[in-house]
């Protein structure tokens, strides 16, 4: 066995020599030069050496016997230290001798006793009690919320974080595996100059920091929310990465996305830690793992299935290099270190995936090796980040992943290659059926919007000028099943500018196109009526239309026209809605100024918050209510009988103020008395609220509706509408089946920049919390201010 040891080494290292010899210039040392450039580096294969191995054997027990003495724990530096003097010493600086005698050593069960005993660094022994910070909502005790934050994340799960960091630090672990160096197939390591894959790497790395920056930006909103403390920033935060460049590029784009910087890449300093490296593999760095199997197994004489056991030993140790347990060691210590270093801050670490292995197996509550042959199965591929609350001491449990694992991206990928193709199919049918257009048909769908005749007046325009005749169906899609449409001329259309609403109507009450297999009796409709394409104006039950037909096979194009501005683009009709519903709480406030009442404004929004925000950003209410406020974890009902109370009881105290809370449509809280939600029942709960904490004072509701779609045009949904109208009809003559299918729009009226998106897969607009939180700041010194007062 030891000669076939001996062998197995020779063998690489003759190929590492012939590797080294014909090496390219470049600026780094190449990896392999700390092997081949000292010139008293001894790597002599001399069968002589295999002498000295039972000595090396003796020396190793006597070795880790003394680390496991009960005289105290030594540092990983220490160890590391006297590893290297026991090489000099024992082995004459041989490390292939070394590592033909350690490869043996690991085969005795006393040895490997002793290994794992040995008082090295932080991770012999593991604390039997961790604090948590990931829960099950089902699993949630008293005792484990007193003094916490509670974060409500998407999956049924629960974030706990300090109210105060203080002494406490909070690290976020990273990594991502689309490099050029495959460690899937190759033992890469820490020697090699390993970078990310161009352009796959960066691509994930993007999706990496915006999967990760959603679960940090939702905890901060809520941190800031409850304490007005940001202990989660992301910016100036220290961060720290591994020696190997594609941890550099990974935290710079992260950094990047997280900051949401104009910029590439964030190119602040950073940080060099010898613990986030990977595992060193030292003289079989960069070869295939495949290849190693197979020499293994030939110089040792044994099976695959013994040679994968062999390599997979997390005490297997490599010549140069070291074993799995060691890179543990080095990972575990140099966390804590990092961690007891920035007391109250939060810190990013960028790294692989052996330490990330290393790490999970710490934070594990089960003994090394049971965890370590659980955590093999942790996929090379796979994007993570571990999010941990270091405390007087220790490191909270494993607490919550970001990102897809292999077979998760391989499934959407498929799923999405369907999808690609059948959307194809159904362009290559729509440009062969379609190569001419002479007739495109327009209805104005769901509920109506300022602007929308301005886009129906520049689509007969353009239909006119191009030919194309203009055919428009009356009550949204309505029209289309019960055949009530007509074609327009140019006279038929020349007051249409000025004036707000649909002149063709909108119906939002028609719900026959939901039922299974409408859309065909739709299209049915639109080809009797010889129509070529359909412009569907409306909001987001109307693009849901929209891709049903499209999917039926039918050249669908959509445009947004909603004051709920709740697409991915500019809504038409949401500049003329919030201009009205600003004069409409300008007169609320002068009542509520003069009669010393609060007010309770209920807007539209169907269900989304957006249009509520930007009111509330634009008038300075004393808070604004949304459904939105959920996905932060913000209980509404305790926000009502708490903040609210609170908020209001500082406003009246103040002279010549007017008192208005901004509430979205469709709002649900415990005090509704209409199903519907929204400002129901908040006047009289609000009333009771007050009186309990001895302010009288009368509440009001008011419903504004309607009045909200029937505002005057404003200039900019004015000459938005044309654009959309003229836009749209040049596309679809031009270039209909690579159009059709998709959302038109901009992301604001003035850009000069058209965006098209897929109706399949229209992304969630994002909520303003920015905006959010500086309308519903919190309470700041409320006490010293009623003395002043």
């Amino acid at each position: 066995m030891r000669h076939g040891w001996l062998k197995f080494f020779e063998y690489f290292l003759e190929k590492k020599r012939a590797e080294y010899a014909r090496r390219p210039f470049t600026p780094y040392p190449h990896y392999l030069a700390p092997f081949f450039e000292p010139p008293d580096r001894n790597l002599s294969t001399d069968p002589k050496i295999l002498e000295r191995v039972d000595a090396v054997l003796e020396g190793l027990h006597r070795f880790f016997e003394e680390l496991g003495e009960p005289s105290g724990t030594v540092t990983f530096r220490e160890y590391c230290e006297r590893k290297r003097n026991f090489i000099e010493a024992a082995c004459r600086g041989n490390e292939l001798l070394y590592a033909i005698a350690w490869n043996e050593a690991i085969g005795d069960a006393a040895f490997r006793r002793r290994i794992t005993r040995a008082k090295i660094g932080r991770g012999y022994q593991k604390p039997r009690q961790r604090p948590r910070v990931l829960v099950d909502r089902n699993n949630v005790s008293a005792s484990l919320l007193e003094g916490k934050i509670i974060v409500d994340l998407p999956n049924n799960k629960l974030l706990l974080l300090p109210e105060k960091l203080e002494e406490r630090a909070i690290l976020s672990v990273l990594r991502h595996g689309a490099s050029k160096g495959n460690s899937s197939d190759y033992k890469i390591g820490c020697l090699y100059r390993n970078y990310l894959e161009r352009p796959q790497g960066f691509d994930r790395a993007k999706r990496v920091g915006r999967e990760f920056g959603r679960m940090i930006h939702h905890a901060n909103l809520t941190v800031e929310l409850k304490t007005s403390v940001n202990y989660l920033q992301t910016r100036n935060q220290p961060v720290y990465v591994s020696r190997s460049p594609n941890t550099r590029q990974l935290a710079g784009i992260i950094r990047s996305v997280l900051q949401d910087q104009n910029s590439y890449r964030d190119r602040r300093p950073m940080v060099y830690h010898e613990a986030l490296d990977s595992q060193n593999f030292g003289l079989l760095t960069g070869e295939s793992k495949e290849e190693e199997r197979g020499q293994l197994c030939r110089f040792l004489n044994v099976s695959e299935d013994e040679g994968k056991r062999i390599l997979k030993d997390p005490l297997f140790c490599y010549p140069g290099g070291e074993t799995f347990y060691e890179n543990y060691q080095s990972t575990v210590e140099g966390v804590h270190e990092i961690a007891h270093n920035h007391p109250g801050a939060h810190v990013s670490l960028f790294t692989h995936s052996s330490m990330m292995r290393a790490l999970m197996i710490y934070l594990d509550m089960r003994p090394f090796a049971e965890a370590y042959y659980e955590y093999m199965a942790y996929q090379e591929g796979q994007d993570n980040a571990i999010f941990l609350i270091y405390e007087e001491g220790l490191f909270s449990s494993y607490s919550c992943a970001v990102g897809l694992s292999r077979e998760e991206e391989e499934a959407i990928k498929r799923e999405e290659e369907a999808r690609q193709q059948e959307e194809d199919h159904l362009r290559s049918i729509i440009e062969i059926t379609r190569s001419e257009v002479n007739r495109i048909a327009l209805i104005t769908s769901g509920g109506d919007a300022p602007g929308m005749n301005a886009v129906l007046k520049a689509f007969i325009d353009k239909c006119l000028s191009f030919g194309v005749k203009p055919y428009v169906f009356r009550k949204g899609i309505e029209g289309v099943f019960k055949n009530d449409g007509q074609e327009y001329t140019e006279e038929s259309q020349r007051k249409l500018l000025a004036s707000s609403g649909s002149v063709i109507q909108c119906n939002k009450r028609f719900r026959d196109i939901e039922q299974e297999g409408a859309e065909y009796q739709a299209i049915d409709s639109l080809r009797k009526h010889q129509c070529d394409a359909l412009i569907v104006l409306g909001g987001d039950g109307s693009v849901r239309m929209s891709n049903k037909l499209f999917r039926a096979g039918y050249p669908v194009v959509a445009l947004p026209a909603s004051i709920d501005n709740d697409l991915p683009v500019y809504c038409l009709g949401f500049d003329s809605a919030l201009n009205a519903t600003i004069g409409l709480i300008q007169m609320l406030e002068w009542t509520s100024r003069s009669m010393e009442r609060v007010h309770f404004a209920e807007v539209y929004g169907a269900g989304s918050g957006h249009f509520a925000l930007a009111l509330a950003h634009a008038v300075n209410p004393e808070a604004v209510l949304v459904s939105e406020m959920r996905e932060i974890g913000v209980d509404i009902d305790a926000f009502i009988d708490t903040y609210l109370v609170d908020k209001l009881i500082y406003s009246l105290k103040k002279r010549d103020k007017s008192h208005i809370v901004i509430v979205s449509e469709m709002l649900k809280h415990r005090h509704v008395i209409d199903p519907k939600g929204g400002v129901s029942g908040l006047a009289s709960a609000i009333e009771a609220r007050l009186r309990d904490r001895g302010v009288e004072v009368e509440a009001r509701e008011s419903v504004f509706a309607h009045l909200q779609r029937g505002a005057p045009v404003s200039r900019l949904d004015r000459e938005y509408g044309q654009d959309l109208g003229r836009e749209t009809v040049f596309r679809i003559k031009t270039d209909l089946g690579r159009f059709a299918g998709k959302l038109l729009g901009r992301e604001y009226p003035s850009s000069e920049t058209w965006t098209t998106l897929p109706l399949h897969a229209l992304p969630k607009r994002q909520f303003r919390w920015d905006i959010y939180k500086e309308v519903n700041r919190p309470v700041i010194n409320a006490a010293a201010e009623d003395d002043r007062l």
